[in-house]
């Protein structure tokens, strides 16, 4: 029997050695880790305080360079001039209109001799900037009309060049109409 409780404290000796041993591993562990968790908060918080540094270091030298370019426009526009942003906005303009293929149309209804509208020596005075506003509008419509397709009622403006019949486009008196000379 002494035998026997001989071997039952060797094995429960071992056992509390095995467990003992055990949890001692496994606070060692829970130690290393957290000291692990530590010295990596530690790393972030100087990797922090270096990028603050740094960017408080940049903000005095844009301040520097802003008042040495006559303020902040001055600085934005070497920044730009810098990074390449007007070349782009050229480059993309340019290509926002290739392939355009827009029509112009000049027409002159003003004074020919290029003098006053109001001084006109046939007493016409201020008639004359009226008129040439009229003149203007036909030209004016069918260029809207070429561009973009809209074509504005009758009503509002009358009959634009290529919609007029060969009849009104040859001066023949149309009935009821009055011609250039008073007559019916």
């Amino acid at each position: 029997m002494q035998a026997y409780k001989y071997e039952q404290e060797t094995r429960a000796t071992a056992a509390f050695f095995t467990v003992q041993k055990a949890a001692e591993a496994a606070a060692y562990k829970v130690e290393m880790e957290a000291n692990a968790a530590i010295k990596k908060a530690e790393a972030d918080l100087i990797a922090q305080q270096k990028q603050a540094a740094g960017l408080s270091a940049m903000a005095g030298a844009y301040s520097d360079l802003s008042h040495a370019f006559g303020g902040p426009q001055g600085l934005i526009q070497y920044l730009m001039i810098e990074k390449g942003t007007y070349t782009q906005l050229a480059t993309a303009n340019a290509d926002a209109i290739r392939g355009l293929n827009p029509k112009m149309t000049i027409w002159n209804t003003g004074s020919q001799a290029g003098g006053d509208a109001s001084s006109s020596s046939d007493g016409m005075g201020g008639m004359n900037s009226i008129r040439n506003m009229y003149q203007m509008l036909p030209p004016l419509m069918s260029t809207i009309q070429e561009q973009t397709g809209v074509t504005l009622p009758e009503w509002q403006f009358g009959k634009l060049g290529e919609q007029l019949s060969e009849r009104e486009v040859s001066g023949a008196p149309i009935k009821g109409m009055k011609d250039t000379n008073g007559h019916r």
